[in-house]
């Protein structure tokens, strides 16, 4: 239930961090999020946390090839 507002929270420090405004930064789709939910165990923000920047990695990857 809570995963959303946590994805939300993780992509907000990760713009930070990388000095992005967070408009630039697309949320994460519904099939993205599921994926998130799937592979999410419930273990640590951490967790949330590297399943969203391997997200992201991805949609960089693919956006490299176009």
């Amino acid at each position: 239930e809570d995963l959303p507002v946590l994805v939300r929270g993780v992509l907000s420090e990760i713009c930070a961090e990388r000095g992005v405004d967070p408009a630039w930064m697309s949320p994460l789709t519904g099939e993205e999020l599921g994926l998130v939910e799937q592979h999410w165990r419930g273990q640590s923000v951490r967790g949330v946390r590297r399943l969203v920047e391997a997200i992201l990695a991805g949609r960089e990857a693919l956006a490299t090839r176009m």
